[in-house]
């Protein structure tokens, strides 16, 4: 038989008042959902930077490199997947010629729920630089005033938690600022 208390029962009315209480905080914050996980965490710090040569001459690849750096103190792992860090298999850039679209010509993939084996760990401070051709997913090969963005768009993020089956997906979206280059003829 449970203990009821007078003394039992106001502590357990305490407690279930301070967890209602961090609850509603946590969602009423100004700290984007995305970023919350099941870790107690405080924000996620990911940053990310683009570049690509500014001029590329003829037939010179253009290749984007990716560099993201976890900011934070504890350790982030990255789902990889329909972002540049996997490779061409979805749609994941804004690409501009001379103010025109261009439109993505890679493949799409439709997969199952991701693996461990599809996460990047980046440990605190740590930074992760990939480099990948644009030629296969994106015509950056006429000559023109490109600009691309790397959209960011994190499919699940975890903090100080490996990644496991079955889980939750905790989607954030990383700020990266547009790429401009020019290509000659």
């Amino acid at each position: 038989m449970r203990d009821r208390s007078p003394m039992w029962c106001a502590a357990t009315r305490r407690a279930l008042v301070s967890l209602a209480l961090l609850a509603s905080t946590t969602a009423m914050s100004d700290t984007p959902a995305a970023t919350m996980n099941v870790t107690p965490v405080a924000a996620v710090r990911l940053s990310c930077r683009a570049s690509v040569p500014p001029t590329l001459r003829g037939t010179q690849p253009a290749v984007l490199t990716l560099l993201l750096h976890n900011e934070g103190r504890l350790p982030l792992y990255v789902l990889r997947r329909n972002t540049p860090l996997e490779g061409w298999l979805a749609d994941s850039l804004t690409v501009t010629r001379d103010g025109e679209p261009v439109p993505y010509t890679g493949a799409m993939a439709k997969r199952m729920p991701p693996q461990a084996a599809e996460y990047l760990a980046l440990k605190p401070g740590h930074r992760y630089r990939y480099r990948t051709r644009l030629a296969p997913a994106y015509e950056v090969g006429l000559a023109g005033r490109y600009q691309l963005q790397w959209r960011g768009e994190l499919m699940d993020v975890r903090v100080a938690e490996r990644p496991q089956l079955g889980h939750e997906l905790h989607a954030l979206t990383v700020a990266c600022p547009t790429v401009e280059f020019v290509r000659t003829r």
